[in-house]
């Protein structure tokens, strides 16, 4: 374990000053590094139900609470990575240095709401641009090799002429485009990509992070929503809002109402076969402001080959009653409630079995549901995304 700490140490030391913030690629660098090390970690086998349970819980509602959490951090640290190559002989200051918040670029919208130009600057000298938008991209990913000397383990997308005409990217940058360590890691697994490999791709893409220091060579860093089949659709989109009384309490439409009253666990629930998504969408956040947890866990996915995050009611009950669980969800709920119609609740149909509904579209945040068996839209285990 020594021998893994001073590694690390050595990997920041040589990454970063003193006042600098990690770049997403830094934090590759030190990560690979952990995962490369020598050292065994020794596993318990003797885990016990509970504990796993216990642990389930967490998880399930930590990741509302992260999503919360990402309000009070710039929007530069919250989207799933790190930025552009900007060449040595482009000017420090001519990094959107025309643009402000809010202004647009090749359809993307730049969010850095606390800079006085374009790219916000930090005590390092790193400018960051953050942009959000939606468009589909296409080109090709190379997965370097770790002996790669420029993108050792890495993933980079090569987007085609056409998709760079859709990207926030200004003349005279670098076609290289990464992705984070999480997105990464979902890459590998959706395209089946070993290192040394590279495949052509269609992606549909959300958020876009662009990076310059002086002197230093940093890549974008591109998020996407969906990894496209070829031929294959941009997803159909709905804008809703949810209706809300003078006191600022959710209202259910009257059939959504009568089907509410109905609701049990462990039946088929029958009357949900005729739902949309987002009706179903409905129906769980109004159960969540009734604190019905029992109406809200009948809404889960429940096809046997499904494994739950709660095996049982009495376990979601449990963690659904902690006041940390009901303060995130609360906050939840704020957000779905001040959804205006410039900025509605967008319901995505992603192909006939899988459906988000996106309550955030500049934070990432969306709400994940699927199709059982018998064609039911249900509510998926750990559905905010």
């Amino acid at each position: 374990m020594d021998n893994l700490g001073q590694e690390v140490k050595r990997v920041l030391n040589e990454s970063m000053s003193p006042q600098s913030t990690l770049t997403e690629l830094e934090r590759q660098q030190v990560r690979r590094k952990i995962r490369s090390s020598n050292v065994r970690i020794k596993k318990k086998v003797d885990l016990f139900p509970k504990i796993l349970t216990g642990l389930a819980m967490s998880a399930f509602f930590i990741l509302i609470g992260a999503f919360i959490g990402n309000q009070y951090g710039g929007p530069i640290e919250n989207i799933s990575g790190s930025s552009s190559h900007k060449t040595e002989a482009i000017d420090h200051k001519s990094v959107y240095e025309n643009m402000s918040d809010g202004e647009v670029l090749n359809g993307w919208t730049l969010k850095n709401d606390y800079a006085t130009d374009g790219a916000k600057t930090t005590q390092s000298g790193l400018r960051t641009a953050y942009f959000v938008g939606r468009t589909t991209v296409e080109g090709k990913v190379i997965f370097y090799d770790e002996k790669d000397i420029k993108n050792p383990s890495r993933m980079v997308f090569y987007p085609s002429q056409k998709s760079l005409k859709a990207l926030p990217i200004e003349e005279g940058t670098s076609e290289e485009i990464v992705f984070s360590f999480e997105q990464q890691q979902q890459l590998e697994s959706i395209l089946g990509m070993m290192p040394g490999t590279e495949k052509e791709v269609k992606m549909l893409v959300n958020q876009y992070t662009a990076y310059y220091k002086s002197g230093s060579d940093i890549p974008d860093v591109i998020s996407f929503l969906k990894i496209m089949q070829p031929g294959e659709k941009e997803s159909i989109t709905t804008d809703h809002l949810f209706t809300i009384n003078d006191d600022l309490q959710f209202v259910l439409p009257s059939h959504l109402q009568n089907i509410y009253e109905t609701l049990l666990v462990k039946t088929k629930n029958n009357s949900l076969k005729d739902l949309t998504p987002y009706e179903v969408f409905q129906l769980y956040w109004y159960a969540e402001e009734q604190k019905d947890y029992d109406k809200q866990y009948a809404l889960f996915i429940d096809d046997p080959d499904q494994i739950p995050v709660f095996a049982s009611l009495e376990d979601y009950l449990e963690a659904a009653n902690k006041s940390i669980n009901q303060y995130y969800q609360k906050d939840m709920m704020e957000r779905i409630k001040h959804r205006t119609k410039d900025n509605p609740l967008r319901e995505e149909l992603i192909d006939e079995t899988h459906a988000n509904i996106i309550i955030n579209e500049e934070e990432g945040i969306g709400f994940g549901l699927v199709k059982n068996q018998e064609g039911i839209w249900k509510v998926k285990w750990l559905p905010l995304q």
